[in-house]
């Protein structure tokens, strides 16, 4: 909504918080070249599109990307105004006042986001957010994915992460998915292959047991929009020549049908399992077994952010991606394996 003041205004409220933090972190004992940012989801493609902008160079020195949607591809503002009269048409407000929205309680915007959000998508599996970022021509001026091949994030030490079945946790249990027929997974995956899509079923079918519709299509989305892109910048970083490094989270939930899904990293990176005990995909686990990964995980990652090197004492071994490809797959046995496209 440019007419309320410019375009991702998010973002550029992070970029101020990251400028106060460089010019003030030495006197609460920091070190302003040692600033690590990481973000999970949607954070994650906060700090993508900073790492692909050039205004935001030196920001900090490390990033770390937990499970980036980079596969989704970003709008143009007039083309991203369908959530706006959504969102308007919610609060009962017409298209021209947008103004309002100013001054309504917080609850109430937060309450028509939610109702937003929760509409079913035209596309069967698409998990497109309503609101993101748009190219506004200069702090975002192609697809994060695009400028960070491209280089534009050579100057930053990374780790790029994914969970195994990203997107087991947006379709388990939606009967829309669970009735999906081979016919109508064709279809999707024609939507991105084209021609192409009964040779890439036929393969995307030999790597997954059982191989139903719903299975085959969170394996299909989880690639495109998580894991293909996420292993793309891990390649780019090393041609670029920066020592990046890799993971895939194969630890899966005890809940059947969410697998290794979306979000599961988040109890690991925090270490607080208590808090996550009744999550559906921590629910059940032993966490024990939790807290001692947690520890071997956030552990890897603080050293990262202390060096730029995850490695250290009694740390699991984690060799650079440029190392043939090396990815740390993160589960009860953990162990870096190379990655074959």
């Amino acid at each position: 909504m440019p007419e309320l003041g410019g375009l991702n205004l998010g973002i550029h409220d992070q970029i101020a918080a990251l400028r106060w933090i460089k010019q003030a972190v030495g006197a609460f004992g920091g070190d302003p070249d040692r600033i690590t940012v990481a973000g999970q989801s949607a954070g994650a493609f906060s700090i993508a599109t900073m790492l692909g902008s050039e205004s935001c160079k030196g920001l900090f020195a490390r990033a770390i990307l937990m499970s980036a949607p980079l596969g989704l591809s970003l709008k143009k503002p007039e083309d991203a105004r369908a959530p706006v009269a959504a969102l308007l048409d919610v609060l009962g407000l017409a298209s021209d006042q947008t103004e309002a929205l100013r001054s309504l309680p917080v609850e109430r915007l937060l309450s028509a986001l939610e109702i937003v959000a929760k509409r079913p998508p035209a596309v069967p599996g698409d998990v497109t957010p309503p609101f993101m970022p748009v190219l506004d021509g200069s702090l975002i001026p192609r697809d994060p994915l695009t400028s960070i091949l491209n280089g534009s994030a050579s100057w930053c030490d990374t780790i790029v992460g994914v969970t195994r079945e990203e997107f087991a946790a947006f379709l388990s249990g939606n009967p829309d998915i669970e009735s999906l027929t081979d016919e109508q997974l064709l279809g999707l995956i024609a939507r991105d292959v084209g021609e192409a899509a009964s040779a890439a079923l036929e393969r995307a079918k030999a790597k997954r047991v059982p191989s139903s519709p719903a299975k085959i299509l969170g394996d299909w989305n989880s690639d495109q929009v998580f894991i293909k892109p996420g292993l793309e910048v891990a390649k780019a970083q090393v041609s670029h020549g920066r020592a990046g490094y890799s993971y895939r989270l194969d630890w899966q939930s005890p809940k059947p049908g969410l697998d290794a899904c979306h979000c599961l990293d988040l109890p690991f990176l925090f270490g607080n399992s208590d808090v996550w005990r009744h999550a559906p995909m921590i629910e059940g686990a032993d966490l024990r077994e939790v807290d001692d990964l947690s520890r071997l995980f956030r552990g890897a990652v603080a050293a990262f952010a202390a060096t730029g090197n995850p490695n250290g004492p009694a740390l699991p071994e984690w060799p650079g991606f440029g190392d043939g490809g090396a990815i740390l797959h993160v589960d009860r046995q953990i162990a870096a394996f190379r990655h074959i496209a």
